[in-house]
């Protein structure tokens, strides 16, 4: 729980306004979200595993565009 809170304090700070509204709308299922170092393990029930996907996939590109 830790570090979703600190996760989401330092999207709040780096992403753009408009997705970080995009990831506060799907906070329910970020919630269920085990992170653990770099790998996000994802729920089976979870209705937006694709949609997460994007977005990590996203937010990665948008916080490291080099890597």
């Amino acid at each position: 729980m830790v570090q979703i809170n600190f996760l989401f304090i330092y999207f709040n700070m780096h992403l753009h306004r408009y997705l970080f509204k995009v990831l506060r709308i799907i906070l329910p299922e970020i919630l269920n979200i085990m992170i653990t170092s770099y790998k996000i393990y994802f729920p089976i029930q979870s209705a937006s595993v694709r949609l997460l996907l994007i977005l990590s996939t996203i937010i990665t590109k948008f916080l490291h565009p080099n890597a």
